[in-house]
């Protein structure tokens, strides 16, 4: 991770704002079509690598088999702190160990897994490959790897949005290096058997103060000078005006599957 993204994830509070933008607005139950794509076992030894907040395993963790062990990784010390207090209590239903660890460099034994997640993460990686072969290696024989990203085009109307208000450099290396089409081949390098599924939802952002709250959780915000959310606000509201009240978003993610030989 670079130093202006492990500045930018310090605190939950940036990732919080988006996160409710998609917990607001979203159609689908994204969590809980990954929970069932990582199809766990009771007693499963699981590793989430750029956990975040947790909020993943806080939102499907009653639909899961009891017993689980889950090995929570990410390389903020806050949001490591963040997802040891919303998991806080958990113990009934998983083992749950929090902490701060490099995602290409993972501080575990070869085959100590039995599935590995990677959620919207990899393109925070200098190199998307390393932690590809460092989920590859802590894998038993006959485990499980889940990747879950986005897709080419998700939030276009959005960025599109956040290009109008900061510049037309808004983007980065995720929109090449983090997108399923992207992790695809990445994957097939580092496993034998290998799946791509995607899902498409759409959101209608009914109320302005969500969609300011997520352009103002982007790095580039903090770039814009002391002025920059009023300048925000106005966009916003002429954008929704345009929109007869709302703002439509397309969101196309999915997840890419890969699986050990037994």
């Amino acid at each position: 991770m670079t130093g202006s993204i492990s500045k930018h994830y310090a605190t939950p509070d940036r990732l919080a704002a988006r996160q409710n933008l998609h917990r607001r607005y979203s159609r689908l139950d994204w969590y809980g079509w990954v929970a069932k794509r990582l199809a766990l076992q009771p007693d499963a030894r699981v590793l989430e690598i750029g956990c975040g907040t947790g909020a993943f395993w806080q939102a499907v963790l009653p639909r899961l088999p009891v017993g689980l062990e889950l090995i929570l990784t990410d390389a903020s010390p806050g949001m490591v702190r963040e997802a040891r207090t919303v998991l806080d209590g958990s113990e009934a239903r998983a083992r749950v160990s929090c902490l701060v660890a490099d995602a290409a460099a993972l501080p575990f034994p070869d085959g100590a897994f039995d599935t590995a997640l990677a959620m919207h993460m990899l393109y925070h990686l200098e190199a998307p490959m390393d932690g590809v072969r460092a989920l590859r290696r802590v894998l038993r024989a006959g485990g499980h790897c889940c990747v879950a990203t986005n897709g080419e085009g998700n939030m276009v109307e959005l960025r599109a949005l956040a290009a109008r208000i900061f510049g037309p450099s808004v983007g980065g290396r995720g929109d090449q290096t983090g997108t399923l089409e992207a992790v695809e081949p990445l994957m097939h390098e580092a496993f034998a058997n290998v799946a791509c599924h995607r899902l498409s939802d759409v959101m209608t952002v009914t109320d302005q103060g969500d969609l300011v709250a997520y352009l103002m959780s982007m790095p580039q915000a903090e770039q814009a000078g002391p002025d920059v959310e009023a300048h925000v606000r106005r966009h916003v509201a002429a954008a929704m005006q345009d929109g007869g009240g709302t703002f439509r978003i397309t969101k196309r993610l999915g997840v890419v599957e890969g699986w050990v030989p037994g």
